[in-house]
C-alpha cells in the first residue's frame, strides 16, 4: 500500500520533556513500520524542533519528499502544563509551519490511501491544498482523525460522507469559519 498522509506534525511540549506527534505524523508512521509506503505532506519551520521533527520521520522510515521546511514559521507544538492535581492543559500554537502545507506534486506517485489530519484545516491555505490533491487524484481509501481540540460542539467536528471517489468533507472551524465542503 501506498499512502499519503496530510497533516500536522508537531511536538507535544511538556515542562520538563517533549513528544513528537500529530495525528497525520502518527498515521504515517504505524504505516511505515508495517511495512507499507509512507510519505507525510507537512511542514516544520527552520528551528531545532523542525531538526528533529525531520530526524524522527527518517528513523521511522516515513517518506519525506512532502515535508516542506518553512524559514518563516515555527515547528508546531502544542504546550501542555499541569495543575495542582496533574490534570493537563493543552495550548495548541496557532499559525505554525503545518498551517501552510505546500501544494506537493504528487500526480505520478500514485497513492492508494489518502489519510489527512483535522487540525491542519484550521486555515484556508490547507483546505484549498487538500481540495487540490483530492481533485486531482484517485484515493480507494480516504481517512482521517475527528479531531475536536478547539470545537465547541458537534458541529464543529469534521465529517465526512461518501464513497472515496467522491468525497465530501464539511469543516466548521471552531471559531465561526464559514462551513467547508470539498466535492470530488
Amino acid at each position: 500500500m501506498k499512502m499519503l498522509s496530510f497533516g500536522e506534525i508537531l511536538w507535544d511540549v511538556y515542562p520538563s520533556s517533549k513528544a513528537i506527534g500529530g495525528a497525520s505524523l502518527n498515521l504515517a508512521a504505524h504505516a511505515a513500520l508495517l511495512g507499507n509506503d509512507a510519505y507525510l505532506a507537512t511542514a516544520i519551520g527552520d528551528d531545532e524542533l523542525g531538526k528533529e521533527a525531520l530526524e524522527v520521520a527518517r528513523k521511522l522510515k516515513i517518506n519525506d519528499k512532502f515535508i516542506f521546511t518553512l524559514s518563516d514559521k515555527e515547528t508546531g507544538a502544542v504546550i501542555v502544563t499541569l495543575n495542582e492535581k496533574g490534570i493537563p492543559s493543552y495550548e495548541i500554537k496557532d499559525n505554525v509551519a503545518y498551517d501552510f502545507i505546500k501544494q506537493p506534486e504528487i500526480g505520478r506517485y500514485c497513492f492508494d490511501v489518502l489519510a489527512f489530519g483535522s487540525l491542519a484545516l484550521r486555515h484556508n491555505d490547507n483546505k484549498e491544498t487538500l481540495e487540490a490533491i483530492l481533485r486531482a487524484n484517485s484515493f480507494s481509501e480516504i481517512y482521517t482523525d475527528l479531531n475536536g481540540d478547539g470545537a465547541k460542539s458537534e458541529d464543529d467536528l469534521l465529517c465526512i460522507s461518501g464513497d472515496p471517489y467522491s468525497a465530501v468533507v464539511t469543516y466548521q472551524y471552531a471559531y465561526n469559519n464559514p462551513t467547508y465542503t470539498l466535492d470530488k
